[in-house]
């Protein structure tokens, strides 16, 4: 497979723990150490390394996250670091949840 192909899966699969609501910054130190082949399913790890405010923006935090793909068989076939800028808890939107009307 496409080694880029691997690394959007992987950051498309942690979105949804990560970085919803927030954008990219960047990934940095990516190895691919083994391939990955089509039929292979593939699972994506992530473990926050770090997090601090933005200098930039009140209200908003960087997160930087080590994420590696993993395949059915627990082989590891990316390992990345990444960053992101989400709201910090004080400052996100809570989620409305619509009362029923009877």
């Amino acid at each position: 497979m496409n080694s880029v192909l691997t690394i959007g899966v992987v950051t498309g699969l942690a979105v949804v723990d990560t970085s919803e609501n927030g954008f990219a910054l960047g990934w940095d130190e990516i190895e691919l150490p083994n391939p990955l082949f089509c039929g292979d399913t593939l699972y994506a790890e992530s473990q926050v390394l770090e997090t601090r405010p933005s200098r930039s923006r009140p209200g908003w935090g960087i997160v930087k996250v080590r994420q590696r793909g993993i395949t059915q068989t627990g082989t590891v076939v990316l390992v990345m670091t990444r960053s992101f800028m989400v709201p910090t808890r004080d400052s996100a939107r809570t989620a409305h949840f619509p009362e029923p009307r009877e």
